[in-house]
C-alpha cells in the first residue's frame, strides 16, 4: 500500500522521515518505524520537507 504526502501527493519511501498528525499531534517517524508500533500510520501523513511549509504561519504584524 503507497503513503502519499498529503501536501505533495507523492508516494512517501519506507525509510524517508515524515510526520504523521494524530489527535492534534505531529509525530516524527518513518514508514519502517511505524509499522513497529502499535497505533501505526492512522493520521495525516507529510514528508518531512513538506510538513513545515504546510505549517507555517506568516508573521502579519512585521509587514504593517
Amino acid at each position: 500500500m503507497a503513503f502519499r504526502c498529503k501536501h505533495c501527493d507523492d508516494v512517501i519511501g519506507m525509510y524517508e522521515p515524515m510526520i504523521v498528525l494524530r489527535d492534534g499531534q505531529a509525530h516524527s517517524t518513518s514508514r519502517a518505524a511505524a509499522q513497529e508500533g502499535a497505533r501505526g500510520l492512522h493520521g495525516q501523513c507529510y514528508h518531512a520537507a513538506c510538513y513545515e511549509p504546510v505549517t507555517a504561519v506568516p508573521n502579519r504584524a512585521a509587514r504593517s
